[in-house]
């Protein structure tokens, strides 16, 4: 029977490193995605910080969305493309 799972188990990795390796080649943010990703919300129409918040649960983002106000979400990024000095935005 441990042969069987076994099998199962290596068959399953394989299938899921394939997969993950179909992933790198074709999304340039591959390796900016993980489980300890901060998500910043910005409300719209206010100005100069006011009502930014942080988090690192999507899952509190989706469920904790304030009435009907709008947001902006993006992912920190750690590690910003920097070129003379200056943040670039590669969007």
């Amino acid at each position: 029977m441990n042969d069987i799972n076994n099998f199962d188990r290596k068959f399953y990795l394989d299938k899921a490193k394939k997969v993950l390796d179909k992933l790198k080649e074709t999304d340039v943010q591959f390796y900016l995605n993980g489980t300890q990703n901060i998500w910043i919300l910005k409300p719209g129409g206010k100005s100069r910080g006011r009502g930014i918040k942080c988090t690192s649960n999507v899952q509190e983002i989706l469920n904790n969305r304030p009435g009907y106000q709008q947001y902006v979400i993006q992912k920190y990024i750690e590690n910003p493309l920097i070129i003379l000095e200056r943040k670039v935005n590669n969007q």
